[in-house]
C-alpha cells in the first residue's frame, strides 16, 4: 500500500514561528528584517483570531488580511511589507515540508501609491531662505557645477 505524503491541510503557524525565526537568522537576515517578518506573521495571526479564521496561511486569508490593513488606514507600503513577509513564510513552509507548496506563490502584493510632494511656491521658497539666514549660501544651497568640497564655493 502506497502512503500519500502530500499535505492536505495547512499547518498551524503559531507553533512554527520560533523555527522560522531560527531559519531567518541562519540565512543571516538582518535583525530588522527578522523583526519585521515575525511581527507581520504575528499580526496576521492576531487578525485570523479576531475574524474567527484558523491560524493557517492561505490566499483567501492573506488577501483578507491585506484588505483589512488598507481599510484600517495602513499605508500601501505597510500592507506590501506584510504581504511579502507572509509570502516568505509560505516559501519557508514549503521548503521545510510543512506545506506541499507556497500557498501565496504568484499572489501579487498590493500596489504601491506614488506620493506626490507638493511644489513650494516662490513665496514659500523666499520664506525658507529668509528663515535660514537670508542667502542661498547660508541655507546650504550650492550650484550644480560645484559638486566638490565646500571650499570650491566660498
Amino acid at each position: 500500500m502506497t502512503r500519500n505524503t502530500t499535505k492536505t491541510t495547512a499547518p498551524e503557524l503559531a507553533p512554527l514561528l520560533d523555527s522560522w525565526q531560527v531559519a531567518l537568522e541562519a540565512e543571516h537576515k538582518s535583525p530588522a528584517t527578522v523583526k519585521t517578518y515575525l511581527a507581520s506573521a504575528r499580526q496576521y495571526l492576531a487578525w485570523c483570531a479576531s475574524t474567527g479564521r484558523p491560524g493557517t496561511l492561505d490566499r483567501r486569508g492573506a488577501a483578507g488580511f491585506t484588505a483589512s490593513l488598507l481599510a484600517g488606514g495602513s499605508e500601501p507600503a505597510t500592507a506590501n511589507v506584510r504581504h511579502r513577509a507572509l509570502r516568505r513564510l509560505g516559501a519557508w513552509l514549503a521548503a521545510e515540508g510543512e506545506a506541499d507548496r507556497n500557498p501565496l506563490e504568484g499572489m501579487p502584493p498590493p500596489k504601491l501609491d506614488s506620493k506626490r510632494v507638493p511644489k513650494l511656491t516662490d513665496d514659500e521658497l523666499r520664506a525658507l531662505i529668509a528663515a535660514s539666514g537670508g542667502t542661498r549660501r547660508s541655507c546650504g544651497w550650492r550650484p550644480r557645477r560645484c559638486a566638490g568640497p565646500r571650499s570650491c564655493c566660498p
